[in-house]
């Protein structure tokens, strides 16, 4: 049962991933095909008993949902697709924290080559205009550096704690192939993360597999300079970004001042907020709330559409679920898990994340409790 489990819910991130439009093609998949996948795992997990033990954080993600569904249900109405999506992505992915995630990772660097083929072959991203950002499967060069680097993360455990040779190839082949697409997307946090994750695994790479680890090397002393040229208007603009010289880049600052703005000049919003979802219209209803469209920062939409309690218990939720991280001390993947983890946390900085089904794999693997190293081999 979990194995095929295992099997539909990595099955589901991939025709998610391929699913999308970009800016320069469409995928050749149906938008929302992945929803088939999400239904059988749905199915398969509810007949599994060990589905039905919840931790501290899924008590506290259960809460603060089912407040924000009732009270917008009731007096404000909800945002249906959102509403199905973000249902199904905590719900399907949720008991991908009680498995085997061995196997999960595995089988998602078999897919790998697939998800970054689709790239290459249908939106040609290395020959985009100088300085222009890849958005990849949704055009937001953010969400695609993010599940990219969920890519990388699968692929770097792979390639050091499997023993499987066929796997640990594909893995090195899918991380050589995904560092491009993430610096054509030009994203500040992806391409940090992406360092860090890199960082860390060639020095595990270095502990393991010596000879492989001097091969690497090697590769990228003489494709440095090449990937530098290559890149050269991208790493500008993520420099640039960095150091606040380009315009149009305060509005996801404003949103620190306008959300308090908007509960301030109507209190009555304060406890439970606007509804869930709905900061995609506060500015046709709250004139204080002058950014147009929705809440690009999930910590200020949730405060926004859920109010302060429902902000204190989504803080807990995510607190609860890197305490996981950071207490497993003896775990191989333990440093891989933390930068996961504040690759999560950066990102919803940026992205309304919760309908976002990569953000929900992400912290299932933060929130899984099984080291690797104790696991059975796929």
């Amino acid at each position: 049962m979990d194995t095929s489990y295992t099997f539909f819910v990595v099955l589901s991130l991939v025709m998610y991933l391929f699913g999308h439009s970009t800016e320069f093609g469409r995928l050749p998949f149906p938008d929302k095909l992945f929803y088939i996948p999400c239904g059988v795992c749905l199915v398969l997990a509810f007949m599994n008993r060990n589905y039905w033990s919840f931790t501290r954080s899924d008590w506290l993600f259960l809460t603060f949902y089912s407040i924000a569904f009732i009270y917008s249900s009731i007096f404000i109405g909800l945002e249906l697709e959102d509403t199905i999506t973000c249902i199904l992505a905590f719900l399907v992915f949720r008991y991908l924290s009680h498995i085997n995630l061995k196997k999960a990772l595995v089988l998602l660097t078999y897919w790998a080559p697939i998800v970054i083929a689709i790239h290459y072959l249908f939106s040609s991203p290395l020959s985009l205009p100088p300085g222009y950002r890849y958005g990849g499967f949704q055009g937001d060069p953010n969400c695609f550096s993010f599940a990219m680097n969920l890519v990388i993360y699968a692929c770097g455990v792979t390639l050091n704690y499997s023993k499987n040779t066929i796997a640990r190839i594909i893995a090195l082949v899918s991380i050589a192939g995904t560092i491009p697409l993430i610096l054509a997307a030009a994203s500040r946090g992806g391409v940090a993360i992406m360092l860090v994750l890199l960082f860390f695994m060639f020095r595990d790479t270095l502990r393991r597999h010596k000879v492989l680890s001097f091969l690497i090397a090697i590769v990228l002393l003489f494709s440095f300079g090449r990937i530098v040229s290559r890149f050269d208007s991208q790493l500008t603009t993520v420099s640039s970004r960095y150091n606040n010289t380009m315009e149009g880049e305060d509005y996801r600052m404003a949103e620190f001042s306008i959300v308090p703005a908007v509960l301030s000049a109507h209190p009555e919003y304060t406890l439970l907020g606007i509804g869930y979802s709905q900061s995609i219209h506060a500015h046709e209803h709250f004139p204080e709330y002058y950014h147009e469209g929705r809440a690009h920062n999930t910590y200020m939409s949730v405060l926004l559409e859920e109010g302060v309690i429902g902000f204190i218990l989504f803080i807990s939720f995510l607190i609860s679920v890197g305490r996981t991280a950071f207490r497993n001390k003896g775990y191989a993947d333990r440093n891989y898990r933390i930068i996961l983890y504040f690759s999560i946390l950066f990102f919803i900085f940026t992205i309304y994340s919760l309908p976002f089904l990569p953000f929900w794999f992400a912290i299932s693997i933060v929130s899984n409790k099984y080291d690797i190293l104790n696991e059975d081999e796929l």
